[in-house]
């Protein structure tokens, strides 16, 4: 049985958190030079049948007025089935992360480090046979680098990245949002449309995607709530292409 394929796989579902936070931005009024606590939740899903949902909790500890120091723990589960020489694996895996950093904010962009790890729990069932099933522990450093950048009153850029070391897969997130409404944010409601393209891989398994996404933010509650959906393409060595779309949903509340 290929290891580095559901390895590969469980490390993109680690991503897929990274994807809610990178979506959703802090709605404009925050308090700053405090600490403060973030919620996040988000589920993620394709047409194949493939899922990823988290939720957890961070802290933005402000070491100076031009550095932050977050803390990011959170839980996940992840499900996904797959073929191979004729054999169906499914696939359920439960993880915990842990990410520390340093962020360095400002009213024109965000540039933010983080480095930590996961520990993964899968249990796998393949129906070959009499049904074989097989339970393993995975675990890994993760290493991530996102910012974004305002170009206009209106339009602003994100740019994201993320390496897990235990099955050597990278991934990179590039997207554009525009801010329709309440662009003075004196406002209760502040809603955003854009466009992202996302690549990830590694030797045994790459994966295309592409799509749009909304955003709402209620800027008194210091809430962000994204819809994502679109297009997907991934592929294995030796595989046919798999070809569909995702749809994912992220929330964001900073207090």
């Amino acid at each position: 049985m290929n290891r580095h394929r559901p390895t590969g796989r469980a490390l993109r579902g680690l991503v897929c958190v990274s994807i809610g936070l990178a979506t959703v931005v802090l709605p404009a009024g925050a308090d700053a030079g405090t600490t403060a606590v973030e919620g996040i939740a988000g589920w993620e899903g394709d047409s194949h049948g493939q899922g990823y949902g988290f939720a957890g909790v961070g802290w933005l500890f402000p070491a100076s007025p031009k550095l932050d120091v977050p803390l990011r723990a959170f839980g996940s589960y992840l499900y996904y089935d797959f073929e191979s020489a004729g054999t169906i694996t499914g696939v359920d895996s439960r993880g915990l992360t842990l990410m520390t950093g340093i962020r360095v904010p400002g009213t024109a962009g965000n540039f933010t480090l983080l480095g930590g790890g996961e520990v993964r729990r899968e249990h796998r069932t393949t129906d070959s046979g009499a049904g074989a099933v097989e339970d393993s522990t995975v675990s890994g450093i993760v290493l991530q680098a996102d910012g974004d950048l305002s170009f206009s009153r209106r339009w602003r850029g994100f740019l994201f990245a993320n390496y897990g070391g235990a099955s050597s897969y990278l991934y990179g997130r590039s997207a554009m949002r525009c801010q329709v409404t309440n662009l003075d944010w004196k406002g209760s409601t502040s809603f955003f449309l854009g466009l992202e393209i996302i690549g990830q891989g590694n030797d045994e398994s790459e994966a295309v995607q592409g799509g749009g996404f909304a955003e709402w933010n209620l800027v008194p509650r210091h809430v962000a709530v994204a819809l994502r959906s679109g297009y997907k393409e991934s592929w294995s060595p030796g595989e046919s292409h798999r070809r569909g779309g995702y749809l994912g949903l992220s929330f964001y509340h900073r207090s």
